[in-house]
């Protein structure tokens, strides 16, 4: 109940008084861990699920969500996610084989998930574990790209409709309506391309 409404002081000291209640699942098996994740938690929060039951990690919901797609797609901020990154490689996880039963892997959720002011910089967390995840087709064999594009159709439509100049702008200046998109599908295709977006190794 706590997790559900994001009190996290709360669940806090819940989690010290009573860790067991942390492997508890509903009917549709999110623990804990995953009902925090969909109110962007603090990484402390994240710490202390994890330390008391580390399984909650990589467990599924019965739509074979983990609870790093509800981080992804509930527009959290990159810390958490970074977290939750190198817990998965300290347990050689595999983002691409991360799928839900939609075949989707936490870059498609965050993709296809709400917008935010950091969300290219999670797709850029998520590309440096795994590039590979940049190509992967969900079920119906649409990409991390095809969902972004789908996420900007209107204002993609309308920048087809505009002027050279005018859809420039909307791409490359701060603030513009195709800004993040057009950052997001340029990180897509230097992981595809180059498998790195590493700006270093781009030099």
């Amino acid at each position: 109940e706590y997790a559900l409404v994001g009190d996290w002081q709360s669940l806090l000291q819940r989690i010290e008084s009573h860790p067991n209640e942390a492997v508890y699942q509903d009917k549709c098996k999110n623990s804990p861990l995953h009902v925090s994740c969909r109110r962007q938690p603090p990484c402390d929060i994240i710490d202390a699920l994890i330390q008391v039951y580390p399984a909650s990690l990589t467990s599924k919901t019965l739509d074979g969500l983990t609870p790093l797609h509800f981080l992804c797609y509930c527009g959290s901020e990159p810390p958490p996610v970074q977290r939750v990154l190198l817990v998965l490689i300290d347990h050689q996880q595999s983002l691409r084989d991360m799928v839900d039963r939609r075949g989707r892997n936490p870059l498609h959720c965050v993709c296809a998930g709400f917008r935010s002011s950091h969300r290219v910089q999670v797709i850029r967390l998520l590309l440096q574990m795994d590039p590979t995840c940049a190509v992967a087709p969900d079920e119906r064999g649409r990409t991390p790209l095809t969902l972004i594009v789908d996420d900007y159709a209107e204002e993609l439509q309308e920048a087809l409709a505009a002027t050279q100049e005018v859809a420039r702008d909307s791409c490359l200046i701060r603030g513009g309506d195709l800004e993040e998109c057009w950052s997001v599908m340029t990180l897509l295709l230097k992981a595809a391309y180059q498998q790195s977006v590493d700006d270093e190794k781009e030099k």
